[in-house]
């Protein structure tokens, strides 16, 4: 599959040289209270841009409640009530 990516768009051939170099960026697990105080109502996109402020990539993320995480949100304009029982999927620096 990544083949097929890097195929079509050279960009993405330095994001995945990127993650899967031994050093620079690797995907993380971060608690949503990096990002937001509990309760907050925010949208996914206002999310990116606290993540940015420290350096990070958010990608996804998964809820309290959910087995999966959802990477790649279709509704990144939805407000929701964040709890900090959720974590995001986030692009960061190795630590």
């Amino acid at each position: 599959m990544a083949l097929a990516m890097v195929a079509e768009d050279r960009q993405i051939n330095d994001v995945l040289e990127e993650l899967f170099a031994e050093e620079g960026n690797e995907m993380q697990i971060r608690p949503a209270d990096l990002y937001l105080r509990e309760e907050e109502e925010m949208n996914f996109y206002e999310i990116i841009l606290r993540a940015r402020q420290r350096k990070e990539i958010v990608i996804g993320y998964r809820l309290e409640s959910a087995e999966r995480a959802i990477i790649n949100p279709p509704a990144k304009d939805m407000r929701r009530r964040w709890s900090s029982k959720d974590v995001f999927v986030v692009i960061a620096e190795k630590e």
